[in-house]
């Protein structure tokens, strides 16, 4: 049983997660909007950690798309400062990374997202293949893993966000 608020009491589905978003076309503003509604029924609090990540085409077609015909607001803006890595959507961090591919876009409350180690770094030097040279060759591995606490805290969309 989850905690009561008021007189209500919240139960929690732990190994579900939320609905997925589809496009089924060009994305527009009140499918962006469904990623918060979907994580808001669950009753998944932000903490500040809520946020979009996707790849770097549907950061292109976000940035031109208006959230309104003829209104210059879009999907994906930036806040200007050259400091700032992040775009935003909807107010809230947005960023875009090859690592995630086919326009699929995640949202969610990334404090709940665990990235754990395993057996530390692992650091080797190579006299050898760079000797011609008289360098060396540093080789660094550190295995991981990423696993979800709370998978309920994380909607996708079931297909791409840059139709």
């Amino acid at each position: 049983m989850g905690p009561v608020l008021g007189r209500e009491v919240v139960k929690y589905t732990y190994s579900s997660r939320s609905t997925n978003v589809t496009f089924g076309g060009p994305a527009s503003w009140p499918n962006v909007l469904l990623f918060e509604k979907f994580l808001e029924q669950g009753n998944i609090v932000n903490d500040g950690t809520f946020g979009y990540a996707t790849d770097p085409l549907v950061h292109d077609k976000w940035q031109q798309a208006p959230k309104l015909a003829g209104y210059p607001s879009f999907l994906w803006e930036n806040t200007g400062y050259p400091a700032d890595t992040f775009g935003h959507v909807n107010g809230r961090r947005a960023i875009s990374s090859t690592q995630l591919t086919n326009g699929q876009v995640i949202f969610g409350k990334w404090s709940e997202m665990l990235i754990c180690s395993w057996i530390g770094l692992d650091i080797m030097v190579d006299p050898f293949s760079l000797a011609t040279t008289a360098e060396l060759r540093v080789l660094v591995s550190l295995l991981a893993d990423i696993q979800f606490r709370y998978p309920l805290a994380f909607s996708c969309s079931s297909d791409s966000g840059a139709q």
